[in-house]
């Protein structure tokens, strides 16, 4: 842990994010031994990508682009956003991406070869929902404190809207269903621009 908070200090000196790292790593050793699983030394990787990334767009602001945090919640999501998501990286603009574990949804991301952190299965009871509407919130939120985006895009995600709000961001969201009273209810106070098909008949 010294050697990798001198590391990331040469990247950062942000403690808090040091300290994270810091912690994560430490929680996994057991004597002298460090065993760490294949997705938490993911996890920090991808962490130290974002912080040098964060660093260059600094020092370098003439190479600045976009930081872009996507929530994809569906399957079909993934088909929405796959293009715009190669657009992005092909125009070199940063995108953090979370998905939902529902039925194929990971499955499409790792197919289309796109990084994502998963945010967990959803819950079907009513107590079930509010306390993953929560977690997925705090999740959202603690990636957004070291991501720092410019920008929410979802396909209706309350999740996006709410961390939007919170940080101070502006979210696009999408929307089809517009029989969905209460899905429209938990999004909508939180975007700033919702697009919508041609036929969809609210205002």
């Amino acid at each position: 842990p010294k050697e990798l908070s001198k590391i990331i200090g040469s990247i950062t000196d942000d403690p808090e994010i040091i300290k994270s790292l810091i912690k994560n790593l430490d929680n996994r050793r057991s004597h002298h031994d460090i065993s760490i699983s294949a997705k938490q030394l993911k996890k920090i990787f991808y962490t130290l990508a974002i912080i040098i990334n964060d660093q260059i767009s600094k020092n370098f602001p003439y190479y600045y682009k976009m930081k872009i945090f996507i929530d994809i919640g569906h399957p079909a999501h993934v088909h929405y956003f796959k293009n715009t998501i190669k657009f992005l990286n092909a125009h070199n603009h940063h995108i953090m991406i979370t998905a939902r574990d529902k039925d194929v949804t990971h499955q499409l991301l790792d197919n289309y070869s796109i990084p994502y952190v998963s945010r967990g299965k959803g819950r079907k009871s009513l107590i079930g929902k509010l306390f993953y509407l929560i977690n997925a919130d705090f999740q959202l939120f603690k990636l957004s404190r070291i991501f720092k985006p410019d920008l929410y895009l979802s396909f209706a995600s309350p999740y996006a809207g709410h961390v939007s709000f919170l940080i101070g961001k502006p979210h696009i969201s999408l929307t089809d269903t517009e029989h969905a009273k209460l899905g429209i209810i938990s999004f909508l106070p939180f975007s700033d621009v919702v697009l919508t098909p041609k036929v969809f008949k609210i205002d």
